[in-house]
């Protein structure tokens, strides 16, 4: 008898995507109807009610804690003669937010007498060696195992007057019943009862003692009701208390940096929607890590801005973000480019227009004005060296021009002295003369860089010096380095 026993359990489970064509989709309790990829429990069962088998149209399912992760609808009687089309496939959770079991979690079995529309509880089961070598276990099996099992569930019916009942609905959408809400009340002696949910979202206490209870709601993708007091009195009941669920909120998070990708704290990052009329939410990025995180209500089209006063502000627009979920934002800002600015005169302090301005290594260039001022825009963040040139003067130049993001205005001023001599019409170097000069200064004073020589000849002279009428410049030059002190070749 055993050996056949087992030919038709193995003819079962190698069957076993035919024989779930006898499950229908449960009506009572909602529950995973395919695998998450991980481990898989399939129970073979049967069950009574205080010893009386449930019927075809019953329902059976498989809870962890409040998490309905199996069930069927019977198509025949729940004896052990029919375990094999009665069947409970258990799915594991998979982490991605999919509904399953947790390996090494307790387990309930529940049923729903659908005659006497009541659902009840597991008050005992055994397992049911006669019917082969199956796993038997206290708790979920081990991650990524498919395990099969014979249960022989007994439920108990139970009485009693309903005291307090409701149901409990979505607010929002089409205010759609949720199942598997956990219905938490609180008596005046701090006792907690719970009651859950069915697939019409309605649910029952029964039997309460008179007293004013502290009610809410929880389930995991809705936001937690507001307490709200209700008044049990045997006088008046059954008490109807509905309640209306919001969409847990959703998150936006990330990092903010800077253009190096270092850590940027105390930015303000902020949730608006796309009109930029409401703001959902504000944090400041972290000074350590960077990182922020703002709650908002599930939805799309919200634009997420990040800020910091010497920063060029950064705006996301379109973001979407789910209920129970984050919506990853990671922003890099970019340092407000600097302003050089300054006036350029001569060595008298008058004013110097038409003045060429550069950034050394960079494209950036300002021409001065009548007034001898320039303006140099959009300087990034850095240490620059500037020159300054005008035909007729000497170069000018500085260095160790700093913009930063703290200080990022400055004001760079030159002073241009103009050359005083020129050469003469002509090209001055067909004959080639080189003078070295033994005395630099006439007060022994060392001549600087920039400083200027000319050698003069005279246009009409006759033997005698003092005929010499007039000097043109013949040649001029400027010192290339800084001249040797009196009396030393420059």
């Amino acid at each position: 008898m055993k050996t056949f026993t087992n030919l038709i359990r193995n003819l079962a489970l190698s069957s076993l995507m035919l024989l779930t064509a006898f499950s229908a989709q449960a009506t009572h309790f909602t529950a995973p109807t395919s695998s998450n990829g991980l481990g898989q429990w399939t129970l073979f069962i049967s069950a009574n009610i205080s010893g009386v088998d449930l019927q075809a149209g019953d329902e059976i399912a498989i809870y962890d804690g409040y998490t309905c992760v199996g069930s069927v609808v019977l198509t025949v009687p729940s004896s052990e003669a029919n375990m094999y089309t009665n069947q409970i496939i258990a799915y594991e959770v998979n982490g991605s937010g999919t509904t399953g079991y947790t390996p090494g979690h307790s387990f309930t079995f529940k049923c729903w007498d659908a005659s006497a529309s009541q659902e009840y509880t597991s008050s005992s089961f055994t397992w049911n060696t006669g019917a082969g070598d199956g796993t038997e276990t206290n708790v979920f099996p081990a991650s990524n195992t498919f395990l099969w099992s014979y249960p022989d569930v007994s439920f108990t019916q139970t009485s009693g007057t309903i005291s307090l009942q409701g149901t409990v609905t979505q607010n929002y959408g089409s205010h759609d019943a949720i199942s598997g809400a956990v219905v938490s009340i609180v008596d005046g002696s701090s006792v907690t009862y719970q009651a859950v949910t069915n697939n019409t979202g309605n649910y029952v206490f029964r039997d309460l003692a008179d007293d004013t209870y502290s009610a809410t709601v929880a389930k995991s993708g809705y936001k937690t009701t507001t307490a709200v007091s209700v008044v049990v009195n045997s006088g008046t009941i059954p008490v109807t208390q509905n309640f209306a669920m919001d969409q847990a909120d959703g998150s936006i998070e990330g990092t903010v940096k800077d253009a190096a990708y270092a850590v940027l704290g105390g930015a303000t990052v902020t949730v608006k929607n796309a009109a930029g009329t409401t703001t959902y939410g504000t944090d400041v990025s972290d000074a350590t890590t960077g990182e922020y995180s703002i709650a908002v209500p599930p939805g799309s089209n919200y634009s997420v801005i990040a800020s910091k006063t010497g920063y060029q502000t950064y705006t996301y627009t379109g973001v979407s973000v789910t209920s129970a979920a984050a919506t990853y934002k990671h922003f890099v800002l970019t340092a407000t480019p600097g302003t050089i600015s300054g006036t350029v005169t001569d060595g008298d302090g008058v004013a110097v227009d038409n003045v060429t301005v550069a950034v050394t290594g960079t494209s950036l260039t300002a021409t001065t004005n009548g007034s001898g001022v320039y303006t140099i825009p959009h300087v990034p963040v850095g240490t620059y060296s500037m020159t300054f040139t005008k035909t007729g003067y000497h170069d000018g130049s500085a260095s160790g021009v700093v913009i930063t993001v703290v200080s990022p205005t400055v004001t760079q001023n030159a002073t241009l002295y103009a050359k005083h001599y020129t050469f003469q019409s002509g090209d001055p170097f067909s004959n080639i003369w080189t003078v070295y000069l033994k005395t630099v200064t006439g007060d022994g004073a060392a001549l600087k860089k920039d400083d200027e020589v000319a050698v003069y000849s005279p246009t009409s002279a006759t033997n005698s010096s003092a005929s010499i009428t007039h000097f043109t410049p013949e040649h001029t030059g400027n010192i290339s380095a800084f001249a040797a002190k009196a009396g030393g070749d420059i």
